[in-house]
């Protein structure tokens, strides 16, 4: 439905302007006022400003129910309802939204919601919303700054190995539906435009710098009833710096995800030297590359050009324009894309953990030739190797004596080109290679050694 929408665009059939109610809503008019998110737009940081809040909601006529925060603040809000729309679980979802309204109701307030899991579920949620009049609010996040947080998120949570550039020209060959914004054109269809505000994320674009205010501001808050607010100074779910992030991807490489206790330790090291170091976000150019940057922004271009022209008025001002990219910023990036740096001030308190990426670094260079994370890691933690096995060549020179060798057999030739394939992060070519050279030798240690730790590869970069 979302590309039907675009096409009508790209043939030049656009919508009416929405009709928006300034910057703020009217919360008499709806029972209902719900924030989707969107996905890394500060809907943490907005879930624990509501929840620390919720009286001085209450007088300034909204119901936030409560909900449950981890060790770090951080919360999905009211996720119950998404996930019981997942499981399709209609009946619940609907009954959890019925009891917050009857106790919005019971108090003469307007119930106020917040949930990143409804974020891709319009159609779901409005079948169990159809007897209520519903405001929904959203942020939309630049599509490239997205695609950068969601990066730094594999990385940092869900083990991933790639690079950015590797991850940025997935983005470029593949739909990219969840970057594009082009998911707003169904909440206009299931609430009608005149319902959903959708607003632009960015320091710049909120009042003070806040989100709280932008929000606020939207619900109708005066500046003086602001004052009866609690806000807190620390950042929630920090980005980690570029130099950060590099390490943590380097470490993926080397650790299976299992060793939960490790990843656990190492990322609170690194999220408190983030905390403490990133000043400000690096220029996206500077991270991408001029190439992928720019291929980025002509991927984007036309979507970026519907939102404007549908969800904001056809006015955004500085919002979704790349002209400052070319104050790039070079000092702050230099300086937060420093891996000595990281490895000698995050982990001060803890260098059992530096000591043991050492350890493992060596012994994964004594098993054999090792790929480029790796030979990074020992570079920067002054593990000795080899440097002339690995420079410039596919095959290094033990593994052209056993190519050469009138006594290797089928399996040998085999196992050489995939440790190869493998030093160069060719994973998945590299396990196909192993399985053939263990189908032709069964009995072969060596062989199966190499097929097990691929699998790991493989298995952590899900």
């Amino acid at each position: 439905m979302i590309r039907k929408i675009f096409d009508k665009y790209k043939e030049g059939r656009t919508f009416s302007k929405p009709r928006l109610r300034g910057s703020n809503l009217c919360y008499s008019d709806y029972d209902i006022v719900i924030h989707i998110g969107a996905p890394k737009t500060g809907s943490s940081a907005l879930q624990a400003f509501f929840l620390n809040n919720r009286d001085a909601l209450l007088s300034c006529g909204y119901y936030y129910p409560e909900h449950g925060v981890d060790d770090n603040n951080v919360s999905g809000g009211h996720s119950v309802v998404g996930v019981n729309l997942i499981k399709k679980d209609f009946i619940s979802a609907s009954r959890f939204v019925d009891e917050w309204v009857v106790q919005a109701k019971e108090r003469n307030k307007t119930l106020l919601i917040s949930a990143e899991s409804l974020y891709s579920k319009p159609r779901m949620l409005k079948s169990i919303l159809e007897n209520y009049r519903v405001g929904i609010v959203a942020y939309f996040r630049d599509p490239i700054e997205l695609l950068i947080s969601n990066y730094n998120q594999a990385v940092k949570r869900h083990f991933a190995t790639i690079d950015l550039k590797g991850f940025a020209k997935n983005v470029l060959v593949n739909e990219s539906d969840g970057y594009s914004g082009l998911i707003f054109s169904l909440w206009a269809e299931c609430f009608g435009k005149d319902n959903v505000c959708l607003l632009p994320y960015g320091e710049g674009f909120f009042p003070e710098g806040k989100i709280e205010f932008s929000f606020l501001d939207l619900l109708g808050v005066s500046k003086l009833q602001r004052k009866s607010f609690k806000y807190h100074s620390k950042r929630i779910n920090v980005s980690y710096t570029s130099g950060a992030l590099e390490y943590k991807r380097l470490v993926n490489c080397l650790f299976d995800k299992d060793e939960s206790d490790f990843f656990r330790r190492v990322d609170n090291c690194l999220q408190k030297y983030s905390d403490l170091n990133n000043k400000g976000a690096e220029k996206p150019i500077l991270l991408l590359g001029e190439d992928v940057f720019f291929a980025l922004i002509e991927k984007f271009k036309l979507s970026n050009k519907y939102l404007i022209d549908n969800f904001f008025g056809g006015v955004a001002g500085d919002f979704l324009s790349y002209n400052d990219q070319y104050d790039i910023g070079e000092e702050l990036y230099i300086k937060n894309s420093c891996l000595s740096d990281v490895v000698q001030t995050a982990f001060n308190d803890c260098s059992e953990l530096v000591v043991k990426v050492r350890d493992r670094v060596g012994k994964r260079l004594a098993e054999g030739p090792a790929n480029y994370a790796i030979l990074k890691l020992a570079d920067l933690l002054d593990v000795e190797f080899n440097e002339g096995n690995y420079r410039g060549h596919f095959f290094n020179e033990g593994q052209m004596k056993v190519l050469l060798s009138d006594k290797s057999k089928e399996a040998d030739l085999l196992r050489e080109i995939a440790v190869s394939l493998e030093r160069d992060a060719k994973y998945n070519d590299a396990y196909q290679v192993i399985c053939r050279a263990a189908d032709v030798r069964k009995d072969g240690v060596g062989i199966f050694k190499i097929k097990d730790r691929l699998e790991k590869i493989l298995e952590n970069k899900q």
